[in-house]
């Protein structure tokens, strides 16, 4: 188990190098779901301001990419949203569309949405940390939808 989630992150990083460069934030974060008992990681990509920027508000495109010791997968595109409580906390959400692999866990086919509500802390200038929730479901496009739910430990780094 600990050998399949070092594998991923790895993964993961490697991946993101070279989009990283392009992206206004990068996310590397732990994910446990309590449910199906499974543990992962998730990287994901932010373009911040793209489609709203104000003072406290920012909106934008956002990919990422999940893979879990139940091997369940998902790669999702959509929005991004974060809200500036003070000058060091901070509200995320996000919403993706995207692809479901099934390995253990069974949400009842591959057309899955992603949502995500979370609050965290700007460690530094370029780092925050934060804790979200995530609900990963196919919004009743199938007969099964179970959804998956997972808490996760997330670290962001600003361009």
């Amino acid at each position: 188990m600990i050998r399949f989630t070092l594998s991923t992150l790895a993964w993961a990083i490697a991946l993101s190098a070279p989009i990283a460069a392009f992206a206004d934030n990068s996310v590397i974060g732990f994910v446990r779901d309590p449910n199906n008992r499974g543990t992962g990681v998730v990287a994901e990509y932010h373009w911040t301001g793209a489609l709203a920027e104000g003072d406290r508000f920012t909106a934008g495109w956002a990919g990422s990419v999940l893979a879990d010791t139940n091997h369940n997968g998902f790669v999702g595109f959509g929005v991004s949203a974060e809200y500036q409580i003070s000058g060091q906390n901070f509200i995320e959400a996000s919403f993706m569309p995207g692809y479901f692999k099934e390995g253990d866990v069974d949400l009842g086919g591959h057309m899955h949405f992603r949502s995500i509500l979370g609050i965290g802390t700007n460690i530094t200038d370029i780092a925050a940390l934060s804790f979200a929730f995530s609900h990963i479901s196919n919004g009743g496009l199938n007969d099964r939808n179970p959804g998956m739910d997972m808490v996760m430990l997330r670290l962001t780094h600003r361009y």
